[in-house]
């Protein structure tokens, strides 16, 4: 047998482990009779194996005994015309190599001496990294097939530890078994179907060798246990909230035989109120109780174990989001909640293609736009059902409000208009002041004009604007220049 890998750099991979194969092939095989091998290796460190038939490798070496082998590359092994890497062995059905299992499968054919290499690469997030090949002999041979089938799992029982063997192999002509008590080796039986005394309570590995001592002897292993009683306990493997209402799933863990008896019952009002399943999904359980009870009896060869446990009920939260109270923040807000019996919280903010979500309880969010936005907030707590909340929040921007003073004029004939600019909408309320003017000293239009005024020098302009509840207030100043007498004499000389 010849196996050879390849390592990768640390370009590929910073650390890696070889694939550790399962088992070794046979020797012999028997012609016409369905083979099938368990080829498959264990990664240590989890990676991804693809199993292929490839090509045998030869030595670079001259000599019957090669130690050490020569460095790669190694050449291929030419196959005759008939056989190829792929088809390496005279079969029909042709022998396969299953490239997630590794189960090799086949019938050979013809007797003879054929040579098989299987690749095992390691594959890590999709990148091949490694890949080792393993060349083998089989050797084709006529036989009987012996086939040591799997010896059925005797009934276990609770008063004593005597098992009876049944034996269900095919083609055999004499046997051997051994018990599995490693601190002795008269734990053995030559007789086809053997009862056996154990000491002590405890799981063995009973071994059935058929037709021992010929080439195409066989062998089957099954662990037998013996024991006084059940170890088990209660797993809550699940919770759901359907339709309002608490759903588990149960499990039994612990060990305990397969064919165990398993006996569930619950409290009035669950559905179901029994179940015999190792695992039970979904038990819709009472919602009146505070407290809900769970038993549990398996019985494995008359061996009861009663476990039981009891779940609190907490009470559901309820989501609650304060109303809001601003509308003059423009577009950061910053909510509130009074939410009861939670313990995490959800917010989305309803702002499409923004990540528009926060777990804190008063978060504060900027809105990407004005407007009327439907806020939700999923309040949550273990064990419990969800509850959500929604409000419709509306806003704004910032509002704005300002005017340009007009240029200066002079007192006598002066008129001046005024225009309000900012972000303010036609449905807002407009509020001009003008203390020292002499026609009027307010006006409630966005834009008045042939404002007059009595007197020179600066006077103050006050400019209110009120929109979804918000004031803002501008203040500016105009000038009025008095009138100037020019006077001048001439003088003749």
């Amino acid at each position: 047998m010849t196996v050879n890998a390849f390592i990768p750099g640390p370009e590929v991979a910073s650390w890696n482990s070889n694939p550790e194969y399962v088992s070794y092939p046979p020797i012999f095989i028997c012609l016409n009779t369905p083979f099938e091998m368990d080829h498959s290796a264990v990664d240590a460190d989890g990676d991804q194996l693809v199993y292929s038939f490839c090509n045998p490798l030869l030595t670079n070496v001259t000599g019957n005994y090669i130690n050490p082998p020569g460095a790669p590359p190694y050449p291929e092994m030419p196959f005759y015309p008939e056989y190829s890497a792929t088809y390496p062995i005279a079969s029909s059905p042709a022998f396969n190599v299953n490239p997630v299992t590794g189960l090799m499968t086949g019938t050979p054919n013809l007797m003879g001496q054929f040579v098989v290499g299987v690749c095992v690469e390691e594959y890590r997030n999709g990148v091949l990294i490694s890949s080792s090949n393993r060349d083998f002999q089989f050797n084709v041979t006529i036989c009987e097939p012996n086939l040591a089938q799997s010896i059925p799992v005797p009934a276990d029982n609770c008063a004593g530890t005597v098992v009876t063997f049944s034996n269900v192999s095919e083609n055999a002509i004499s046997y051997h078994w051994d018990f599995g008590i490693e601190s002795i080796d008269t734990d053995t039986s030559n007789i086809e179907n053997p009862s056996y005394t154990f000491p002590v309570a405890g799981v063995y590995d009973v071994s059935l060798i058929v037709n021992p001592g010929l080439d195409c002897a066989d062998t089957a292993v099954v662990q037998v246990n013996t024991f006084e009683a059940p170890d088990v306990d209660i797993l809550v493997a699940d919770y759901l909230c359907l339709d309002n209402t608490d759903h588990y799933t149960f499990q039994v863990v612990g060990d305990f035989p397969d064919d165990s008896e398993i006996n569930w019952s619950f409290d009035s009002g669950t559905d179901p109120l029994s179940a015999n399943a190792f695992t039970v999904f979904q038990v819709a359980m009472n919602e009146s109780l505070a407290e809900y009870n769970v038993n549990l009896l398996v019985e494995a060869n008359g061996c009861p174990t009663n476990v039981s446990t009891i779940i609190n009920n907490p009470p559901d939260p309820i989501a609650i989001i304060d109303p809001q109270e601003s509308f003059c923040d423009g577009l950061t807000y910053t909510f509130s909640e009074s939410s009861l019996n939670t313990t995490s919280l959800l917010w989305e903010f309803d702002d499409p293609f923004f990540d528009d979500q926060s777990t804190l309880p008063n978060p504060t969010y900027t809105f990407s736009n004005e407007g009327s936005y439907l806020i939700s907030l999923m309040a949550s707590a273990p064990n419990t059902c969800t509850d959500t909340a929604f409000m419709n929040f509306e806003i704004f921007g910032g509002l704005e409000a300002f005017f340009d003073p007009p240029e200066p004029q002079c007192l006598e004939g002066n008129s001046y208009d005024f225009e309000a600019e900012g972000n303010a909408s036609t449905s807002a309320v407009f509020s001009w002041e003008f203390p020292s003017a002499v026609n009027t000293t307010s006006s409630n239009i966005p834009n008045p004009q042939n404002i007059q005024y009595d007197a020179s020098g600066w006077h103050d302009v006050v400019l209110t604007v009120q929109q979804n509840g918000c004031i803002v207030s501008y203040t500016d100043s105009l000038l009025i220049f008095r009138i100037s007498k020019t006077n001048f004499k001439l003088t003749q000389q």
